[in-house]
């Protein structure tokens, strides 16, 4: 389905990265080759207290900034919004485009990153839109060098996470990345942006991945289980992030059904 193409770019354009991290060990080191190969300028992490070696692991990058936002262990989504609608307003001078985005969802360009970019440079169109697929394998695979997760023959399903009416039910992505000049801003979660004339590209442009906890459903339920415990009263008492509160056995079950779209995005 994609052609692969890694590239390391001397980009014309400076991109800035915006996200939250906790205890994301297991996906670092793929995640940041995405960041790489896109040709990432700066990335800011907002650590929320790792105690998994996260925190250590980012900060051998000189290119990433590890910034200590404590929350005393606790995940609050409207928190998280608003540090999501303003933390990249600082960048606003100094790059040409931004993303804001989870730690575990990453964007590839098959035949570069460049052209697409100068798509959305030049045009009337602020946000970038992709067809966005997660992975549901059934263990975590060691990393490569010199490949990136999707290119090992791994297990990704089409998954829809943007619920605006125009995209909902088709596949696309969040709409994470976006030109500096943009007024933008999303609903909890970033299902919903505002502010946005989004471009949506086609498969061969540009893909989202999601890496979703998708090491096998045993990881999926622990990982759900212990984002379970972390919630705070204001998301217990809103019904935000119900998906961490499903039994056991409608985790896996729903795990399975995932697997069972899945395919391998190589072909």
């Amino acid at each position: 389905m994609f052609i692969i193409n890694i590239l390391y770019y001397n980009m014309k354009y400076k991109i800035i990265l915006y996200t939250l991290c906790w205890n994301e060990i297991d996906i670092l080191p793929f995640v940041i080759d995405y960041w790489k190969v896109m040709g990432i300028s700066k990335a800011v992490v907002y650590d929320n207290e790792s105690d998994d070696g996260s925190k250590e692991y980012l900060q051998q990058f000189d290119w990433i900034e590890v910034r200590n936002r404590p929350t005393n262990g606790e995940k609050d989504n409207d928190a998280h919004k608003k540090l999501k609608d303003s933390c990249w307003k600082e960048a606003i001078n100094d790059y040409d485009f931004i993303m804001v985005c989870d730690i575990d969802e990453v964007l590839y360009f098959p035949q570069g990153v460049e052209k697409v970019l100068d798509k959305l440079y030049e045009g009337s169109y602020n946000v970038l839109g992709a067809h966005n697929y997660a992975l549901v394998e059934d263990y975590k695979p060691e990393r490569k060098e010199g490949l990136l997760a999707h290119e090992m023959g791994l297990r990704w399903y089409p998954q829809s996470s943007n619920h605006m009416r125009e995209y909902k039910g088709l596949g696309i992505g969040k709409f994470v990345f976006f030109k500096s000049d943009t007024d933008i801003s999303w609903s909890v979660g970033q299902h919903l942006t505002y502010g946005c004339k989004p471009m949506v590209v086609d498969e061969g442009e540009c893909i989202s991945l999601h890496f979703f906890a998708g090491f096998g459903a045993d990881y999926k339920v622990e990982r759900n289980k212990k984002q379970r415990d972390r919630l705070s009263l204001n998301n217990k008492n809103k019904g935000y992030s119900s998906h961490y509160k499903k039994s056991e056995d409608e985790m896996r079950r729903e795990y399975r059904e995932c697997q069972e779209k899945s395919i391998d995005i190589n072909e």
